[in-house]
């Protein structure tokens, strides 16, 4: 059986001119749309337009693409684990498919997807939390794909998306170390600086603001550094009497609370520390840090509740979106100021 590709090579073309004329997405020359329509003739390719209504017999697919994480990793994360779970389930309960893509930090070295959507074999993309430099918002827009962003609010394109709310989850953490009594704030950045990081620091720092506490500035926390580098700036911190830190993440504040136990700080006595999240994790003594928590489980349905909206051939919007609404979580790592 002929593919797309197949079309595409016999008619001197790409395989994605090929898939935007038969999606109806691009303006094509004369000349070129006879080509390609000749090539379809000729070797009696038939296509399954992406996004359109199949035979009763046919089942939706949904591709789930996880640019950052490899395949054999992707579920030891439990934000991850639970998102995908989720995804998983809703779709089996619809009856429909899901085609699983993982470990392609670059949407060009991704031919599977690309040879899955050109070839009309999928209906719609789930992109959990691709970043900017990925290039999978860019080309799946394009293409007009149908696709729901996972973890990333628009920034060039207007794409339907469902993400936690994480400049009102920084700014939940300020307020409630505010509320204990701390005024002397501290934040730890990554090495690696996603966008949901600034909006967490950046609500951290408005809601600071706006209470008269300080937050002094951002310390650089790299994750592949050496022991005595990540001492040296909690150590920093501390110099300038931070009574309290948020670390954007559980990851961060286990490895802190770690680093604190062995520098003879007293948690939360001497030196608070917030996560967010809320992933569960414990440190060597049990403790299990303070976070933020959002119901990652029900921006899975939502997502494909969403992807399935669009893809409807009745369906009259563009986009949707969605932030969902994080909480505090007081656990064992943060206290009343003392001193």
């Amino acid at each position: 059986m002929p593919t797309l590709r197949d079309v595409a090579k016999h008619a001197n073309v790409s395989p994605s001119t090929v898939s935007s004329m038969l999606n109806n997405r691009a303006s094509l020359r004369l000349e070129t749309r006879k080509r390609i329509e000749r090539a379809i003739s000729e070797l009696g390719y038939t296509h399954r337009t992406v996004g359109r209504p199949k035979a009763a017999s046919r089942s939706r697919c949904a591709a789930l693409v996880v640019p950052h994480s490899q395949n054999d990793d992707v579920l030891k994360y439990p934000i991850q684990r639970r998102r995908i779970n989720s995804i998983r389930r809703a779709i089996a309960a619809s009856g429909d498919q899901i085609s699983f893509f993982a470990g392609i930090p670059k949407v060009e070295n991704n031919m599977l997807l690309q040879e899955s959507i050109d070839d009309g074999h999928v209906d719609g993309v789930l992109l959990s939390s691709p970043t900017q430099s990925d290039g999978y918002i860019d080309w799946l827009a394009k293409r007009n794909i149908p696709m729901v962003v996972l973890g990333r609010i628009p920034e060039h394109y207007q794409y339907s998306f469902v993400c936690r709310d994480d400049y009102l989850g920084g700014s939940q953490v300020a307020e409630y170390l505010i509320n204990l009594g701390h005024q002397q704030l501290g934040f730890l950045e990554p090495e690696r600086t996603y966008f949901w990081n600034k909006l967490r620091e950046q609500g951290f720092r408005d809601r600071a603001r706006l209470l008269d506490a300080s937050v002094f500035p951002t310390e650089l926390y790299d994750r592949t550094a050496t022991k005595a580098s990540k001492i040296k700036s909690i150590k920093s911190l501390l110099k300038q009497g931070v009574t309290a830190v948020f670390t954007t993440n559980d990851g961060i504040a286990i490895e802190v609370l770690n680093l604190l136990e062995s520098m003879g700080v007293s948690v939360p006595e001497d030196l608070s520390v917030v996560g967010f999240d809320d992933m569960g994790y414990t440190d060597k003594k049990g403790r299990k840090p303070c976070s933020v928590y959002f119901d990652i489980e029900s921006s899975g349905v939502l997502a494909v509740e969403y992807l399935w909206r669009l893809v409807d051939p009745n369906n009259r919007f563009s986009h949707f979106g969605a932030c969902i609404k994080t909480e505090m979580r007081a656990y064992d790592t943060s206290g009343y100021v003392n001193r």
